[in-house]
């Protein structure tokens, strides 16, 4: 199949990999710090490996990562989708918002958890910003440097207002904030219709297969009421997503005739 191009663009590629990356530093906190050029240079190569089918396995692979190990629900649909536009810049740190809640954003209290505010409160208490930017360094600094990393950050409505809001890398802007560095690099998300939702994105296999298996279970049981609810829920997956139908009907789908024949008939195949 040609998947939609929009899932090959070079710079939703960037953000994946940059993501891997920073992951990989934190997953592999013995090695020394040599060998990650090598490790990056080998997760940039899943891009184009022969032994891969991609887009598909690249994909895949990513969100097995990022949702196996960091529950990043979402991610893979913010990369991929075809409304949202991405740029690699700069930003200043008062105007990126903390996208969670933390140990230190809890502290400060204000529940727009703005960098301005963050910085302006921990130069208000200079002994405080010392004691917990101590604590961080012992935590994070256990392994590979990895703080300057370029973030995730996304445009989404706040109180009625266009903010930028950190999806990954809450943890780096905290420390850049207590560290006193005002700039940050991010790769930033914008939505490019009026509705902020990921369209036509990639719906990973995986996550087909798994609603797949309970059908089969269903199907099996003879359940209608299940069947019902997971064929409902199949379609409404799928109309989400050109490769994602593509991938239900070619890869996800058993050719058992058993299984197979009552969901083509649900499903009006």
């Amino acid at each position: 199949m040609n998947y939609p191009k929009h899932m090959e663009e070079k710079i939703r590629i960037e953000v994946a990999v940059a993501y891997l990356q920073h992951e990989f530093k934190k997953l592999f906190l013995n090695l020394p710090e040599e060998y990650f050029e090598k490790i990056n240079r080998e997760i940039e190569r899943w891009t184009n490996s022969p032994e891969l089918s991609n887009p598909r396995d690249f994909w895949n692979g990513f969100h097995g990562i990022s949702m196996g190990f960091k529950l990043k629900i979402g991610l893979i649909y913010l990369i991929t989708a075809e409304n949202v536009g991405w740029e690699k810049v700069t930003l200043d740190t008062d105007k990126l918002n903390f996208g969670v809640e933390n140990e230190d954003t809890l502290l400060v209290g204000d529940k727009d958890r703005s960098g301005k505010i963050f910085r302006e409160f921990f130069e208000n208490n200079p002994n405080l910003m010392k004691e917990r930017l101590g604590r961080v360094k012992t935590i994070r600094d256990n392994g590979v440097f990895r703080e300057d990393d370029p973030i995730i950050v996304v445009e989404k409505m706040i109180e009625k207002e266009n903010k930028l809001s950190v999806y990954d890398g809450n943890g780096r802007l905290g420390r850049f904030i207590m560290e006193e560095r005002r700039q940050i690099t991010a790769y930033v998300a914008k939505y490019k219709t009026k509705e902020n939702n990921p369209i036509n994105y990639w719906l990973p296999t995986s996550i087909l297969m798994d609603n797949l298996y309970y059908l089969y279970g269903a199907i099996k049981n003879k359940d209608e009421i299940l069947i019902d609810s997971y064929i409902k829920i199949l379609k409404d997956m799928i109309n989400h997503s050109e490769s994602g139908k593509y991938e239900f009907w070619e890869r996800a789908l058993t050719s058992k005739e058993e299984y197979r024949k009552v969901i083509e008939e649900r499903m009006g195949q």
